[in-house]
């Protein structure tokens, strides 16, 4: 019998122990490695990459034809500071990044201090011979540095001033001083000249600078906005946007009005310039594409462009004479085009796409090669999730990789198809063991759009199970079947697949207004302050939940960050009948204009225009708020203002809504410290858990 029962006991911690190991805890779950940027040198054949873990952010390199990845910075938590703008030298013999700043948000030139030390760190630009990392340095305060065509010298941006320094140190030299800030710095292709936009009130100018003694040659100056100034391959021509708004004070603020779109090319020698395109007077054709890059003006060779337009409903490339003409289209189709990358020899652009055989993936990515005749090619496909291409001069395909259990890796693809992860990461045994595999959802809204979400479901469920739907922010975002590659939403994936180990179903809703899906989802009528009709995708959502058997419909959380703030205040405050708690993350709560602007207004619906804003956003519903919340905001929040968060707690106390707080001093929007995040992930997952499972 003593025997029998040991044995048992002996069982029983074995499988209890064994259970254990396959739910993963939150710090286990947020074991990865971020990879922040990716940039190549074709005709050198080598990489370089930023990465972020565990508040150590540093730059790596991968060289032909092994392509070993090695670390050529040794930066670690202690001076945590974010790194942007990662360049190669044209011959591969330097690297060159920013580091400081929070360039993800709308006051991203001034200096951030998320670790709260007594001096605040500024923004620097660095450099680094990659043959030898000892040669690491500070060369000098700025931003957006560019490297000159032979390698010796960084122009960039400082108080919105031109400056330049040599790539090895010195002192820095002030180029451009105009009357408006200085932008978008281009290098012509002998060195000789750079090519900037001069930021202006009301209209910009694309301008060139030759030397000091020298004035500036402004290329076409108008009443309008200049932008994006491209050099021909020759150096011969320069092309630039220029974007004409003819909206009026007089015009009504709900009809929505096309803005025009141009691009011209101007001869630089004798100053002549001409419009070679201009976008149909259409809401998409007017509009700029809402993902990575914009536009993405481009000459493909000597005598053609490339860029993207919504004309044809989605964010499609398309190429132009540089004498203008008829533009065509090379990537026609229901899918959308991210990250074009013209390949070395100008015959072929490779691109990430959300298109493939599979019907899931629209909500992957994979990536793409086509020529000028619209030859596509296929590169990636599969389960997989590919951006960011990198095409080489030994026929080998740089990306980010990442599946729906693995974080994204750099990534070098075989001209055979076989790939290579340069680095693995530190969670992948845990991952494979636990993480789960989303499925995707699709539900239609009462007014028709169908809504694409993944469901993430938690392994040997029995009886009714608590659920959570996350709502991304942005909004210009699409979460995916799979680890997302921008790394505040691989954080929020994180956070997904720890509460669906944790035994709640998790739908994570790809709400309209999102990228992904076309352009009247992307650009949907009445959204935000003009009536929130996005929320009714959210508030389906949480029903489409109550209809499934294995959920307890009284235990329907929601949480989101930014935009997805912004909804979860939305769903708490006008249906605590569906949503019992919520973690609303530095969400927007309040109107988005002074209602004394709709009262000065000139416009025919300014007072109908200000009735339906009021009715848009959570503050105007706290007196039927009755689910608690969990307030989360950093106040030097450069998107969204700490204002938001504090008029929301005064309503909540107002009128005795439940609410907890975590407020986090001196860090950003984008968590620039790395505690911080996992402080504040910790009070998320802690806070579902305690309301929702209790």
């Amino acid at each position: 019998m003593y025997k029998s029962l040991t044995l048992i006991v002996f069982l029983c911690i074995i499988i209890s122990t064994h259970l254990k190991a396959q739910v993963p805890s939150l710090k286990e779950i947020l074991n990865f490695e971020t990879i922040t940027e990716l940039t190549s040198s074709e005709k050198n054949n080598t990489l370089a990459w930023a990465s972020t873990y565990k508040g150590k952010r540093n730059v790596y390199i991968a060289k032909s034809p092994n392509y070993a990845a090695m670390k050529v910075t040794s930066f670690s938590e202690k001076d945590e500071q974010e790194i942007s703008s990662l360049t190669l030298s044209s011959n591969a013999r330097y690297a060159v990044f920013v580091r400081g700043g929070d360039h993800g948000g709308y006051l991203y030139k001034t200096p951030n201090n998320a670790q709260s030390i007594t001096q605040v760190p500024s923004i620097t630009i660095w450099s680094v011979e990659l043959s030898n990392p000892n040669t690491l340095m500070c060369l000098t305060d700025g931003d957006y540095p560019t490297i000159s065509p032979d390698g010796q010298t960084v122009a960039y941006l400082k108080d919105g001033e031109i400056r330049n320094v040599s790539i090895n140190g010195g002192t820095s030299r002030l180029l451009v001083h105009s009357l408006g800030k200085c932008s978008d710095i281009q290098w012509s292709p002998d060195g000789q000249k750079i090519a900037f936009v001069s930021n202006r009130k009301g209209h910009s100018f694309v301008g060139i600078f030759r030397d000091s003694a020298t004035a500036i040659q402004w290329i076409s100056p108008s009443f309008f906005y200049d932008s994006s100034p491209r050099w021909s391959l020759d150096g011969k021509k320069l092309a630039f946007i220029r974007t004409i708004n003819t909206r009026l004070d007089t015009d009504s603020i709900l009809v929505r009005k096309p803005t025009i779109w141009q691009i011209h090319v101007s001869n630089i020698s004798n100053n002549q310039t001409i419009k070679i395109y201009q976008s149909p007077n259409t809401l998409e054709g007017g509009t700029e594409p809402n993902t990575s890059g914009g536009f993405n003006l481009n000459w493909i060779n000597d005598s053609q462009l490339c860029f993207l337009s919504y004309q044809d409903k989605w964010p499609h490339l398309y190429t132009i004479s540089e004498s203008g003409g008829k533009e065509k289209c090379l990537t026609p189709g229901n899918y959308m085009v991210e990250y074009p990358k013209i390949s070395a020899d100008k015959k072929t652009v490779y691109f990430s796409a959300n298109m493939g055989k599979d019907l899931l993936d629209i909500d992957r990515r994979h990536i793409y090669k086509v020529d000028l005749n619209g030859n596509i090619t296929a590169i990636t496909k599969g389960e997989g999730i590919e951006v960011y291409p990198q095409p080489l001069a030994d026929n080998r395909i740089a990306c980010i990789t990442s599946n729906a259990v693995a974080s994204s890796v750099p990534t070098i693809i075989q001209p055979n198809g076989t790939t290579k992860n340069l680095v693995e990461q530190p969670n992948t045994n845990i991952a494979k063991q636990a993480f789960i595999v989303p499925k995707q959802i699709m539900f239609t809204t009462p007014d028709g759009f169908t809504i694409h979400a993944q469901l993430f479901l938690p392994k040997n469920t029995k009886g009714k199970i608590p659920a959570v739907v996350f709502a991304h922010g942005g909004p210009d975002r699409q979460m995916l079947l799979g680890w997302h590659y921008s790394s505040y939403y691989s954080n929020c994936y994180a956070v997904n697949q720890y509460l669906a180990t944790h035994g709640f179903a998790v739908l994570s809703v790809n709400y309209r207004c999102g990228i992904g899906y076309g352009f009247d989802f992307d650009e949907p009528e009445n959204v935000y302050s003009h009536g929130a009709s996005e929320y009714m995708d959210i508030k389906t959502a949480g029903e489409w939940l109550q209809k499934q058997d294995y959920i307890d419909r009284s235990r329907i959380g929601i949480y989101g960050g930014s935009y997805g703030g912004y909804l979860t205040a939305l769903a708490l405050s006008k249906n605590s009948d569906i949503f019992a708690a919520g973690v609303d993350i530095h969400g927007v709560h309040g109107h988005a204009a002074d209602e004394e602007d709709y009262k000065s207004s000139n416009a025919p619906d300014a007072k109908l225009a200000l009735d339906i804003e009021r009715k848009s956003f959570a503050i105007n519903y706290v007196s039927q708020w009755k689910s608690p919340v969990l307030l989360i905001h950093g106040d030097d929040d450069r998107n969204v203002d700490f204002q938001q968060s504090i008029g929301l707690s005064k309503a909540l106390l107002k009128y005795n809504v439940p609410f907890e707080s975590l407020i986090i001093p001196d860090d950003t929007h984008h968590w620039m410290n790395s505690s911080n995040q996992e402080k504040i992930d910790a009070a998320t997952v802690d806070f579902l858990e305690r309301i929702l499972k209790k």
